[in-house]
């Protein structure tokens, strides 16, 4: 039993994500007092407006009632500004107030009439800082996409006046936008395009924390060599800074990284060094963060004793108003825990394996509050396979069925999405870069033409021969060395045309390696649910019969595994998928020793639509060697398998073994049983004869 693979890394990820937030513009010092003495005055509505936004701000951390009340009071006031672009700069102005005071929602109705203005009107760097602030009141909104359009709209304008700071804050959201979305590509690029402004401004601060947000991108894209070294990078300046909230966090996220790269001992080196300087800050959101990666570990490790300690440790010091999220994976990491400790250990095995279960149940009821799909599909998962090992088949085959439903309507129509979107942008690319070549060859082709032209034209006036001659040669020239540029820039365009195109047909390639890891998952608790309806058959037969269907699934989910674990994703090779055939089938009929050999050339590749029916044909022919030689006790069966390509196209198979065979011709012409009648259907499907 292993643990399971999705929880710590989406769990690390979550509790780095919540560190992570966008730069506030920090309102300089005012004295509530003396701005309240102000507002005994008259004064001009442009000034009370300006008054009622410090006071608001002065109010947002500590009396937010207050400060309500006087950004409502400054709301009010808009009506009287009749200059259109002031009264925008008043909205946008308004909006940032209120974004500071934490109510997002009216931040975004003024910033959007700000926006409405500032579109059409108005000088770009207006433009520019209006789509800026209204992308991060959406992104505050949790409305990523909405916010990376507007970061985009942004970027499209002319930054060559933007503030540097403000353009530095453009590539870091757009970067985190990215990030929040799964895009982690995009992210990176904007990442490193933000780190580049800030170097320039030698904002060290900043670099760190691009170097941090590179480092969240890189783990999880699962290549943590790369996030240790941003991680190390943001550590060194966060030293000589002497800022020991961010040595904190950095020293977790190494921890994790580490973790990732199942480095175990060193990880828990970082994440214990981690914890205690938690503790010595009370930073209650790493403290519960290093408990539970730390858990992970000892379940890794197998020291389930530990594990259970930190993790106890982490359920019962949750705040009473801590994240919700945060408690759904406490929750899960628990389940998982004593899932591993009642499979792996006789010890009080029947007592974890209810624990798991209820820990499951509890994770399910919380992640449903927030519609958190990812973990209520893996606690149905933890649900079944828990009451798989207790021998409650019925249960465990309804939770079974729910992970299956839940599985697929997470995965299936995004990954079926993605392959579709894929393939056409890959053949509209293909079909540009053909019609490119196209009109560069017509270009050429006209271009040549035209020169000579000129040139019989040149030779019909004897007088200026020699002077057009000259002409001719120079304007030749040109034209030659324009052809060739052109032909420079054509072929420079066609490598990187070619070079997308390569990169997205590995892209294909990996989404297709993940259909055929699908198709095999699904198999396989297809199998276990059969596996699951032989414990619960009524008499012998019925029990063999599943036995049998269990071994059919099991060869067709063979297959997905051999091809999403090779580069081939077209073709098998026979004789690793033969011998691990034979070896599976052996040990489902309980038959000790090695006793099948086999006749098949290494590296003989079929294609995938012969290899699942001669898989299926294998199966119900060595099924039927084994279940026939064991017919007494002491019989021990001998199998021997051979597949020799006689032609290009012609396969053949032979399968002996020393059973008492078929009892007549006959058998063979118009079987009895499903297994033979099987092969037979299978064999003609393939084109071929059986004998």
């Amino acid at each position: 039993m292993h643990v399971m693979n999705l929880l710590p890394k989406k769990l690390f990820i979550c509790c780095t994500l919540l560190i992570i937030s966008l730069g506030w513009v920090k309102a300089n010092p005012t004295s509530r007092d003396s701005l309240l003495a102000v507002l005994q005055n008259p004064q001009p509505d442009s000034a009370l407006f300006q008054n009622y936004i410090l006071l608001g701000e002065a109010y947002a951390k500590t009396q937010k009632d207050s400060s309500g009340i006087f950004l409502h009071k400054a709301g009010q006031l808009l009506k009287n500004f009749k200059v259109p672009r002031q009264k925008a700069r008043f909205q946008r102005k308004l909006g940032i107030a209120y974004r500071k005071s934490q109510n997002a929602d009216s931040a975004a109705v003024y910033l959007l009439l700000a926006l409405d203005y500032f579109r059409k009107n108005g000088p770009e760097k207006d433009r520019f800082y209006t789509y800026l602030e209204t992308g991060s009141v959406f992104f505050e909104l949790e409305d990523r996409n909405k916010a990376i359009d507007l970061y985009e709209a942004a970027l499209k304008l002319d930054l060559s006046r933007v503030d540097s700071a403000k353009l530095s804050d453009l590539y870091t959201n757009l970067g985190l936008a990215y990030q929040y979305t799964s895009r982690f590509k995009e992210a990176i690029h904007y990442h490193f395009e933000g780190l580049r402004v800030v170097i320039a401004m030698h904002d060290i601060s900043g670099e760190a924390s691009s170097y941090n947000n590179l480092g969240v991108c890189y783990l999880e894209l699962g290549q943590y060599d790369d996030a240790l070294q941003q991680y190390e990078k943001a550590l060194n300046i966060y030293r000589q800074l002497q800022d020991t909230a961010q040595i904190l966090r950095r020293t977790y996220a190494i921890g994790g990284a580490l973790f990732g790269k199942k480095m175990y001992p060193e990880a828990l080196t970082y994440l214990n060094r981690a914890l205690n300087m938690a503790r010595a800050s009370n930073d209650k959101l790493t403290i519960l963060s290093c408990y539970q990666v730390m858990g992970l570990i000892y379940i890794k490790l197998e020291n389930y004793p530990e594990a259970e300690r930190v993790l106890r440790l982490a359920e019962t010091e949750f705040p009473a108003k801590g994240s919700k999220r945060m408690l759904i994976y406490i929750k899960s990491n628990l389940s998982v825990l004593y899932l591993n400790w009642g499979t792996n250990v006789q010890a009080n095995r029947k007592q974890h394996l209810n624990q798991a279960i209820t820990f499951s149940k509890e994770t399910i009821l919380l992640a449903k509050e927030i519609d958190f799909l990812m973990l209520e599909k893996k606690s149905y998962e933890v649900l079944y396979k828990a009451y798989n090992e207790l021998g409650q088949h019925k249960e465990a085959m309804d939770y079974a069925l729910t992970y299956m439903t839940l599985s697929d309507s997470l995965l299936n129509a995004e990954k079926q999405n993605a392959i579709v979107e894929m393939e056409a942008k890959y053949e509209a690319e293909k079909k540009d870069l053909e019609i490119d070549l196209l009109n560069k060859d017509k270009t050429i082709a006209n271009m040549e033409l035209s020169a000579s032209k000129e040139a019989q034209k040149s030779q019909r006036d004897v007088i200026y021969a020699l002077l057009a001659g000259v002409l001719f040669i120079s304007a030749l020239g040109m034209v030659i060395f324009r052809l060739y540029r052109q032909k420079q820039k054509a072929n420079q365009q066609l490598v990187s045309q070619n070079k997308t195109i390569v990169q997205q047909r590995d892209e294909n390639e990996v989404l297709l390696k993940e259909i055929h890891h699908r198709v095999k998952n699904n198999l396989q608790i297809i199998s276990s649910l059969l596996d699951l309806q032989s414990g619960k058959a009524l008499d012998e037969n019925s029990r063999m019969l599943t036995i049998d269907s269990q071994s059919r699934v099991k060869a067709m989910s063979l297959v997905h595994e051999l091809l999403y674990q090779n580069n081939n994703l077209a073709e098998i090779d026979m004789n690793v998928y033969t011998a691990k055939l034979a070896a599976q089938i052996q040990s489902i009929n309980h038959v000790e020793g090695k006793v099948y050999r086999l006749d098949i050339p290494h590296d003989m590749m079929v294609d995938i639509d012969t290899a699942i029916p001669l898989g299926l044909i294998l199966t119900e022919l060595l099924t039927n060697a084994f279940k026939y030689a064991q017919s007494s006790p002491e019989a021990k069966p001998e199998v021997e398998i051979g597949i020799q390509r006689e032609k290009a196209d012609h396969l053949r198979v032979r399968v002996r073994d020393n059973g008492p065979g078929l009892p007549d011709e006959q058998a063979l012409k118009a079987p009895r049983s499903l297994g033979l009648r099987l092969v037979k259907t299978l064999t003609k499907q393939l084109g071929g004869t059986l004998q």
